[in-house]
């Protein structure tokens, strides 16, 4: 299985965030959630792309830290998001990676996502949350039963439910480094609401827990989830 991913923490999030990724929890910082959960799932290194003169992450983890290596990157603005992950693919040794957002807490079934990706072989698979009884306000991407996205509609734009958008990824390294190399671009915006259109695209839908920590009351939820299922 796939044990290597990337966390990407960009400096608007950070300022949209209000810090609240370094809340404690039960005498833990929130990011420490996200690694734990990591570290269950025999994950064995990860690569955090930061802003700069950012040193929070790095003075509570270090460089290894519940048996994960951890490799810090700093983000580079000129480049965007397609740049940095491709610079942060020079660090991973695997042939697939996991990218996941700083301000996401999701328990995801990576066990899951990997046998779709070899199922589909799918070379770029986004992992959403379905919608059921969460609400976001990110995009709504429409699926078929086998998985391949149909539509893509902004979240406030339509009542219609299925899957949203969760900024998680599962990518081919050597995919990516052929096709994105050089290229600064945004996965969404500038690859897959784009390239669903003309080639088959994939989405994982998953039923799993996810916090989006934006605001105070994604704090005081994740306070009670960790509380009250004895997250460590």
């Amino acid at each position: 299985m796939t044990n290597e991913t990337i966390i990407i923490l960009e400096p608007k999030e950070l300022k949209n965030n209000h810090d609240l990724l370094f809340e404690e929890i039960n005498g833990k910082p929130f990011l420490h959630y996200q690694l734990s959960y990591l570290s269950e799932n025999l994950f064995t290194h990860v690569v955090f792309i930061i802003p700069e003169n950012e040193n929070r992450i790095h003075n509570l983890f270090g460089s290894e830290y519940l048996d994960l290596k951890i490799t810090y990157l700093t983000w580079n603005q000129e480049i965007g998001t397609g740049g940095n992950i491709h610079q942060a693919l020079n660090f991973v040794n695997d042939t697939f990676a996991f990218v996941l957002s700083a301000e996401n807490y999701f328990r995801l079934n990576f066990k899951k996502a990997d046998d779709f990706r070899r199922m589909r072989d799918a070379r770029i698979l986004h992992i959403g949350k379905k919608a059921m009884d969460f609400k976001s306000q990110s995009a709504k991407l429409f699926l078929n039963e086998k998985g391949k996205i149909t539509n893509i509609i902004d979240a406030e734009s339509t009542n219609d439910e299925d899957t949203y958008l969760s900024d998680t990824w599962l990518i081919n390294k050597r995919f990516f480094a052929k096709e994105f190399l050089n290229k600064s671009f945004s996965l969404f915006d500038d690859f897959l609401k784009i390239e669903y259109k003309s080639s088959p695209q994939y989405c994982l839908a998953c039923r799993q827990y996810l916090i989006n920590m934006e605001e105070n009351k994604d704090l005081e939820k994740a306070k009670y989830e960790f509380a009250e299922y004895y997250y460590r």
